[in-house]
């Protein structure tokens, strides 16, 4: 058997104090400001709800297909293709999650994006698009 690589700290036993939240990470941030910004939230879309949040933040993941001069193309959960402006560099047929602002019932204008790699079943998401801007709208807008 394989000797720990480092020894655990004895204990004293006396009581640890609670942490005193000023302290924690972030403290920097007045504890007033630490709290999430839920006053523009993104909408879950996918190319046919997109539509209906233009000029609204949205976000979705697309399968990149190529990138055309600092815009990318990409499919949609639901088969069709969207436009994605100021997007990163992801390889072809990796999938991509993006966070920006819907310029069109097409484009995206990206503020943030995130490699979701090659292996993603987009059916999930595309159900949870339709869930989302229906009947459970209420839970995420």
């Amino acid at each position: 058997m394989a000797e720990p690589c480092c020894s655990p700290i004895p204990w004293s036993g006396e009581r640890i104090p609670s942490p005193n939240p000023d302290l924690m990470i972030g403290a920097a941030i007045p504890a007033e400001e630490r709290e999430m910004d839920t006053s523009s939230p993104a909408a879950l879309v996918n190319a046919e709800i997109l539509n209906m949040f233009v000029g609204r933040r949205v976000r979705t993941v697309v399968q990149v297909q190529c990138n055309e001069g600092g815009v990318l193309v990409g499919q949609s959960s639901d088969g069709h293709q969207l436009s994605i402006k100021s997007a990163m560099d992801v390889p072809v047929s990796h999938f991509m999650e993006v966070y920006g602002i819907a310029e069109n019932n097409q484009t995206i204008r990206a503020e943030v994006c995130t490699d979701f790699g090659p292996n993603f079943d987009p059916k999930p998401f595309d159900q949870l698009c339709k869930l989302a801007s229906d009947k459970f709208k209420h839970m995420f807008l």
